[in-house]
């Protein structure tokens, strides 16, 4: 939802035609977050399926070896903000649920906007697939608490097949004319 200019109707396009500058989370978090939710699992006794564990951490080294050549190569250029890995984003509590919270995408919404506001991202869209009914119940009933926790600007745009297009123009304008 959040890379696929298809599915979030260009969003990112049009922010930028506009003069905003646009920080997507990259993906590698999801790939990650799989990782961290079951290592949580693990020492907490509530899934001990080691194979799956296994699994999960050799993508993570993986993950790990190649982040480490990219962003060697990415620092090169002046301009590059190095991403702040999972788990040292885990380790700082930029996160305000629990780790057991894995639903939908679970912790990692609020772990993600927690890391923005850190970086000094303070107006954050948060966008929500169609049908993603956990996605859509962790942020609405977080959004009081995220905005209160990291002195963010947040719109939650749900992109649902009952949603129009021009509540969804006239929420994004009302956003941005507030920034």
């Amino acid at each position: 939802m959040k890379t696929n200019c298809f599915s979030n109707n260009y969003l990112i396009n049009k922010l930028e035609n506009e003069g905003y500058e646009v920080v997507v989370p990259t993906f590698l978090k999801f790939l990650e977050y799989d990782f961290y939710s079951k290592k949580f699992n693990k020492v907490e006794n509530i899934d001990n399926n080691k194979k799956a564990y296994l699994t999960k951490y050799v993508i993570k080294k993986t993950i790990d070896y190649y982040r480490k050549i990219v962003e060697t190569e990415l620092s090169k250029f002046k301009r590059y903000t190095p991403d702040t890995p999972l788990e040292a984003s885990i380790k700082n509590k930029r996160n305000i649920l629990p780790l057991s919270l894995q639903f939908g995408e679970g912790w990692l919404l609020s772990n993600e906007i927690g890391e923005m506001a850190h970086n000094n991202i303070k107006n954050i869209i948060s966008i929500q697939p169609f049908g993603c009914i956990s996605n859509h119940i962790i942020a609405k009933g977080i959004y009081r608490e995220l905005k209160e926790n990291f002195d963010v600007n947040l719109l939650l745009l749900d992109y649902e097949s009952g949603t129009s297009e021009v509540n969804i123009e006239n929420r994004l304008k009302l956003f941005l004319e507030n920034i």
